[in-house]
């Protein structure tokens, strides 16, 4: 069953966290804030997996596409750092942005941008590389963040998933951000009766199965991409994992 997937993936999560742990007690294979940034996201979309479950479970199923459509930002988010020339910059950049925009908005007050720009002098302080030190200053001297923190190495969310996954990915994100952004159909997508303009909590056996299915897919992308980057050894893990979640493709209606 699904649910039987969405669970073991969960003590997958804790094994590959559990390796990489190891890996950098033992070889430091990756830097610091590089760390840093891909375990806060690897947690967070396993946290938004575990929700979807619950949503499911309690009727509000046609919920989840705005958590599945933001479970694949944290895919994107971690692309965009380990696939860029330095890293650690931009490792630096995602983890310090929120306190970037408050330091540069004077709507904030002092006290928040003070703190602010502790924080960000933190993780300026947390960089190994005395050329991207020398960077990460200049990009927090040079005025305003840009709307996103990847800007300008990147263009986009749906650019980076097309640009580095492929597939029918951008299709899939594109998919989601209808219910993200409360157009007509919204929440209608993940509702068994698209008609049903209900309340309360309703029961969508049809489009629960296929909220934990491409929440299953889409952890599981994630996971290896970390395992990949980081070499923890988990390919055929992997692999059996992705076995079993595509003999269910033919089951759902994503």
């Amino acid at each position: 069953m699904i649910i039987d997937i969405h669970r073991d993936l969960v003590k997958f999560y804790s094994k590959v966290q559990e390796s990489s742990k190891n890996k950098r007690e033992n070889e430091h294979h990756i830097k610091d804030i590089v760390y840093v940034a891909i375990d806060k996201l690897v947690a967070d979309a396993v946290t938004i997996h575990q929700a979807i479950l619950t949503l499911c479970d309690g009727g509000w199923t046609h919920i989840a596409p705005i958590l599945l459509r933001t479970m694949m930002e944290y895919i994107a988010n971690c692309l965009a750092i380990i696939n860029n020339k330095f890293p650690e910059y931009m490792a630096f950049k995602y983890c310090c942005h929120s306190s970037f925009q408050i330091l540069k908005d004077n709507a904030f007050p002092e006290y928040m941008r003070r703190n602010a720009k502790e924080t960000i002098e933190q993780w300026i302080n947390m960089l190994k590389d005395k050329g991207v030190k020398q960077k990460a200053v200049q990009y927090i001297e040079s005025g305003k963040p840009f709307r996103f923190w990847f800007e300008p190495d990147e263009t986009g969310v749906s650019a980076i998933i097309d640009k580095y996954i492929g597939g029918d990915s951008k299709f899939v994100y594109s998919g989601l951000s209808i219910s993200t952004h409360a157009e007509y159909l919204g929440l209608s997508l993940f509702k068994d009766n698209p008609d049903d303009l209900t309340i309360k909590p309703i029961v969508n056996p049809r489009k629960a199965k296929s909220s934990l299915y491409i929440s299953c897919r889409w952890l599981l992308e994630l996971l290896f991409i970390q395992n990949d980057y980081e070499n923890l050894g988990h390919d055929f893990e992997y692999n059996q994992f992705l076995e079993r979640i595509l003999a269910f493709k033919n089951e759902v209606k994503v």
